[in-house]
């Protein structure tokens, strides 16, 4: 039986009238805003609280400097991720490259901890300073305000992965903040007030990604 042009016409109407027209997401765009925005995160925090005196002295340590450079890559990888956890079909292979550089650059630390300990225990003197973990926290806000927004636009399927990756690359920036600022050599000081910290907002966040991203 033939169909009814005009019916057809109808029905095309009713079935398309309420699609809303959109482009591809482009991620490089939210992905330089990011680290833009970390950048000037952690200048204003120097601009606040000042730059630790001996910089030019650290910077000549190799040590110092894998650190920097370890968590500038953090940073720039934990934002892809995150981006890419709210496109669909796209997380799984990033996400496998993140964890395997993170877990290979977390265990560098920790053996380097390690070693420092057996050979210089001396070094390990108990201190309190929770305006370490203040200028952590304060410097992550912002840039995990503006990841928060972002993600919401997007079409998150893995909530979990999601949660973790917008959260550390966030703290993550606090972090780069508080190694430029605190002048402090005790490596106990920086495991409990600069490092616990960010282990323990990113645990928390694995656990409540499920109930915060979601369709």
């Amino acid at each position: 039986m033939a169909s009814d042009p005009q019916k057809v016409t109808e029905l095309k109407n009713q079935l398309l009238g309420e699609l809303i027209p959109f482009s591809p997401y482009r991620e490089s765009f939210d992905f330089w805003v990011r680290n833009l925005l970390s950048v000037v995160c952690v200048g204003l925090a120097i601009v606040i609280f000042k730059i630790r005196p001996d910089i030019s002295t650290m910077l000549s340590k190799p040590g110092f400097l894998f650190t920097l450079i370890g968590i500038l890559i953090l940073i720039v990888l934990s934002i892809w991720t995150s981006l890419l956890s709210g496109v669909p079909g796209r997380e799984p292979v990033v996400a496998r490259r993140v964890v395997a550089i993170g877990a290979t650059l977390s265990a560098s630390l920790f053996i380097a901890y390690l070693v420092l300990f057996f050979f210089h225990p001396s070094l390990f003197v108990w201190e309190v300073s929770w305006r370490c973990v203040a200028i952590v926290l304060s410097v992550s806000l912002i840039p995990f305000g503006v990841s928060f927004i972002q993600l919401k636009r997007l079409a998150v399927t893995h909530p979990r992965l999601s949660a973790i990756s917008t959260v550390f690359s966030s703290l993550l920036t606090g972090f780069l903040a508080i190694t430029l600022i605190c002048p402090s050599p005790n490596p106990l000081r920086i495991l409990v007030w600069h490092i616990l910290p960010v282990v323990g907002v990113v645990a928390l966040a694995a656990l409540v990604g499920r109930r915060v991203f979601h369709w």
